[in-house]
């Protein structure tokens, strides 16, 4: 029996009706500003992670007017070849042309032009300019021993142009010698680059590319925070990445806001990207410094219905009306683009200093937590499991903080002021480990002792990376964290017991994450969809602890379907309704947060 699957329409289905408009396409820029050095000439971005954008993409974005950012999650290595993929696709002038020296073998110039995907090559003898090598010449070869002097076009038949020469020059040149490839060179016949007809073909096949002053396609690249990323930045600027994304959840964590600051300082001439807004994730210094939105003073937006928002113009106070700013802070692109943002700045902290501290159970965390923290000005409070502490111990080759292991640790940041406040923390410190709270602890002398306890917390997530981890970000109201705590706890080890269960998490704003690791016995496949199944066991313990099953990252797409365990149904339809005001068409980040 035939039945009606699913209600579809065909293109002669839909009828258009023409309406009056004053508005012709030759009136109508699509142009905008992905930095203050880089213009678009459409408004399209790939994102660092979610579109896995490799060079392919990233071709096709620019092309049209956008750019693509290379995702980072490959080695170094291949990152950089996708950027140069990209920037070597298409030029106006090649001005680092791949070149070989006249006495190597033919052998040598096929692997090179194997490696590079290229035909043309420019031949040197001791930095000079003496002829050209094509796929002509050497497509039927036999003798791989030759050197390339025996086969190449020499100097006094090669046909050049100098440097700053017109593009219809150009044109004929190539036209009138019947040739696909001219050398540049400067007025002592030094090479300073290659034009190819392939180049000139796409440049007018794609007029609206987005091309950086050399006329190359432009194309970022995400970076993070990890101990290979200055290795990483490196590579990718040797091959001309146009801008970098410091691509991580923790926008505003001091790894991410260390990384923009280097980059900066040691690569002026490259953009960076770096922030938050859109999801306003959480970070390491919540307890001192709020969340983003607490520092976001001004927004202009646009909306999905095409309106132009200027929203609280960086006022301190201001009280009138709704403040319509909160709505897109955290908004994951759902009601609009931001495309500027006025930020408060604070004065940066001064001598911090870190404790950790081993702990029994999470009693003693919370112990610690609010002893600590009604009788000092903390700056953050942290906490992870000796599973956490181990993974990353292995991988990074950083020392233990003391030798015997404890199932928890807790990590306390202040500002050492002066002595008075270390002589307080050593005091509570001492008065906790009499209460018996903690087994043992460390307290950080040196800008270096400090950043090494800050990785043993800010190291877990990239090490634990290499297991393929389920991640659950949740939270719930410091008060009832403990028995929150407990209650998930007893629910995953009784659900996992052969799985490896990560902790760790802010603890002073109840932000807790749950990481599952993946055996090596079990595939991906499986694996997501045993603990997909427990998740919801976890989810109803959020919601009996009145917490968000998605705390700091954002609902997207993997938490969209939960969302009605932390947002009541009348709060759901009250947001349908804002996204209703604000996107009626439905055209901004389709099918994220609710369908």
């Amino acid at each position: 029996m035939l039945r009606i699957a699913e209600e579809a329409l065909t293109f002669d289905d839909v009828l258009l009706v023409p309406g009056y408009s004053d508005i012709t396409a030759k009136d109508v820029s699509l142009k905008s500003r992905l930095t203050r050095n880089i213009g678009l000439n459409i408004p399209l971005v790939s994102a660092a992670m979610d579109t896995v954008t490799e060079a392919r993409l990233s071709i096709a974005l620019a092309q049209e007017g956008g750019i693509g950012i290379i995702h980072k999650s490959m080695s170094i290595e291949k990152q950089a070849l996708e950027v140069r993929a990209v920037k070597k696709f298409e030029s106006g002038v090649v001005k680092d042309p791949i070149t070989i020296d006249a006495s190597a073998p033919v052998s040598a110039l096929l692997s090179l032009t194997r490696e590079h995907n290229i035909s043309g090559v420019p031949v040197l003898d001791n930095g000079e300019l003496v002829g050209i090598v094509t796929r002509r010449d050497v497509r039927f070869e036999p003798s791989l021993d030759l050197p390339v002097s025996a086969i190449m076009t020499p100097k006094d038949r090669l046909v050049t142009v100098r440097e700053g020469a017109n593009a219809d020059e150009i044109k004929a040149l190539l036209h009138r010698h019947r040739i696909e490839k001219v050398l540049v060179v400067n007025a002592d016949f030094e090479l300073r680059g290659l034009i190819t007809v392939k180049d000139i073909d796409k440049a007018e096949k794609y007029p609206n590319a987005c091309k950086d002053d050399q006329g190359r396609l432009r194309v970022g690249a995400s970076v993070g925070t990890s101990a290979d990323t200055d290795e990483r930045i490196i590579a990718l600027v040797r091959e001309g990445v146009d801008v970098l994304v410091v691509d991580t959840a923790h926008g505003h964590s001091r790894n991410v806001l260390n990384r923009v600051r280097q980059i900066k300082a040691q690569f002026p001439e490259v953009d960076v990207i770096g922030g938050n807004i859109a999801t306003n994730a959480g970070g390491i210094k919540v307890l001192r410094w709020g969340m983003t939105r607490d520092w976001v003073a001004g927004l202009t937006v646009v909306t999905g219905s095409g309106e132009v928002l200027e929203l609280n113009r960086g006022l301190l106070k201001n009280n009138a009306g709704y403040d319509l700013r909160q709505l897109f802070i955290g908004a994951e692109g759902t009601l609009g683009l931001i495309v500027e943002a006025t930020m408060q700045f604070t004065r940066p902290p001064k001598d911090l200093t870190a404790l950790v501290l081993g702990v029994e159970n999470f009693d003693g965390i919370m112990n610690l937590f609010n002893r600590f923290q009604s009788q000092m000005d903390l700056t953050a409070f942290e906490f992870f499991s000796e599973k956490a502490l181990q993974k990353v111990v292995a991988h990074s080759g950083l020392p233990r903080p003391f030798e015997e292991p404890c199932p928890y640790y807790a990590l306390l940041e202040f500002e050492r002021l002066n002595d008075e406040v270390e002589a307080q923390a050593m005091t509570l410190f001492e008065d906790c480990v009499e209460e018996g709270w903690v087994l043992d602890g460390v307290m950080s002398h040196s800008l270096e002792q400090l950043k090494n306890l800050w990785r043993l917390r800010e190291d877990i997530s990239e090490t634990i990376s290499q297991w393929t981890p389920y991640k659950n970000d949740i939270s719930t109201v410091i008060s009832k964290v403990p028995g929150f705590l407990s209650d998930v706890e007893s629910l995953v080890n009784a659900s996992y017991p052969d799985f490896e269960i990560i902790w760790f998490g802010h603890i002073g704003d109840g932000n807790l994450h749950l990481n599952i690791l993946k055996p090596d016995s079990l595939d991906k496949e499986t694996f997501f969809a045993q603990c997909g199944e427990v998740s919801k066991g976890v989810f109803d313990i959020v919601q009996r602890y009145g917490g968000s099953v998605s705390a700091e990252h954002g609902v997207g797409l993997l938490k969209k379907d939960y969302l009605g365990y932390s947002r009541s149904a009348q709060e759901v339809a009250l947001m349908k309704q804002v996204k209703q005001v604000f996107d009626p068409n439905g055209v901004m980040n389709p099918g994220k947060i609710f369908d």
